[in-house]
């Protein structure tokens, strides 16, 4: 994808997997910094007290406005006080379909997939991100704890044959490597079987943190290289108002945007179809 003052180019053969927004909050005045607000939290936390009121008024909403298909996970037998952050309800366009809604207690997530564009993506974003604004019953009482946008990427790798490392430089723009006398004195390949990379970086606007995120995966039951960019807000800078929230996705999907073209360019982009 390509995005600048409204003019956008997508790749011919697009690598993307999934593009995930998340929206995590409590209700509660004080959470320990400790504290798990995640599936596997050790102790009983209702993330949003008003949970069961706002998953009511969720379902008229999402049914009456575009999301007309409605199925209960598996998880969502899960006692909504171990069930933090936990997605337990979907909600599609059609059954099985996407672009899709999940939502559970403290959590609200926009995914889609290969029919993903950012155009409709983000106008998607911010109408789901206003509703919560407003109908939540206490919205007064909302806090955030976590705000992403979220690309998943793959390209098929021969882990066997290639060699990762060269590859990950000449085509992605990441450097990782090791000492060659270091190699030589273990008596080793210097090509990874096994690869995780995780960086994160500093962004000043919008401000968050950029993570960079490279693994060795299956897709379609072939050995890929899976890299993920995700941007996250600053603690201190959540969007208060639809408006402010336009404004972050907006600026995260820039970041990553710049990021995932420079990276691709040359080989890469060309194997992906290039821009049409």
């Amino acid at each position: 994808m390509r995005f600048n003052g409204g003019f956008m180019k997508k790749l011919k053969h697009s690598p993307l997997l999934e593009t995930i927004l998340e929206l995590r909050w409590t209700t509660k005045e004080h959470v320990p910094e400790s504290f798990d607000l995640g599936p596997n939290a050790n102790e009983p936390f209702k993330a949003d007290d008003y949970h069961k009121i706002f998953l009511l008024k969720m379902y008229d909403h999402l049914i009456s406005n575009g999301y007309p298909e409605y199925s209960e996970l598996p998880q969502a037998g899960v006692p909504e006080e171990y069930a933090a952050n936990l997605v337990q309800h979907r909600f599609t366009q059609e059954e099985s379909g996407w672009p899709m809604v999940q939502f559970g207690p403290g959590i609200l997530t926009l995914n889609d997939t290969k029919s993903y564009d950012w155009l409709d993506y983000k106008e998607r974003a911010i109408n789901l991100a206003k509703t919560l604004y407003e109908i939540h019953p206490k919205k007064e009482k909302v806090k955030f704890t976590d705000i992403v946008l979220r690309y998943i990427n793959s390209v098929p790798f021969n882990f066997e044959e290639g060699n990762l490392l060269d590859f990950l430089a000449t085509n992605l723009k990441v450097n990782v490597g090791f000492d060659q006398e270091v190699i030589d004195h273990a008596g080793v390949t210097n090509s990874p079987r096994v690869f995780n990379f995780l960086t994160v970086l500093n962004s000043i606007e919008p401000v968050g943190q950029l993570y960079v995120t490279i693994n060795r995966g299956l897709h379609e039951d072939q050995e890929s290289i899976i890299w993920e960019l995700m941007f996250r807000a600053s603690v201190n800078s959540f969007p208060t108002n639809a408006q402010e929230f336009e404004v972050w996705i907006e600026g995260a999907h820039q970041v990553i945007d710049r990021w995932f073209k420079k990276s691709i360019e040359g080989e890469l982009e060309r194997r992906f179809g290039g821009y049409e």
